[in-house]
């Protein structure tokens, strides 16, 4: 049977759906590599995961160029220090 990384469209959204050990990081993994094997900045992807430990697994299972993989809370704390004097928040405080 195909993995989901070998019958889906490399653009657009895409939702993989499996219980434990089905092999969901290893299919988005593929897509995320994909993406950057075909052109697209690493820098450009962006990955939200439910826990810090998932998102180094994650890293770890994409290994390609330096993807943005973090947690929601982790996107928040990133775009508000890149964002803060515009927020009017000390940068430092984030």
């Amino acid at each position: 049977m195909p993995s989901p990384s070998d019958t889906s469209p490399l653009h657009g959204p895409v939702v993989v759906i499996g219980g434990p050990g089905t092999g969901k990081t290893a299919a988005l993994a593929g897509r995320v590599r994909g993406l950057v094997d075909e052109g697209v900045a690493a820098d450009a992807v962006l990955a939200l995961v439910h826990s810090p430990a998932a998102a180094d697994r994650f890293r770890t299972a994409v290994g390609a160029g330096e993807p943005t993989v973090t947690t929601f809370e982790g996107l928040c704390a990133l775009v508000l220090r890149d964002e803060a004097h515009e927020a009017g928040v000390d940068p430092f405080a984030v």
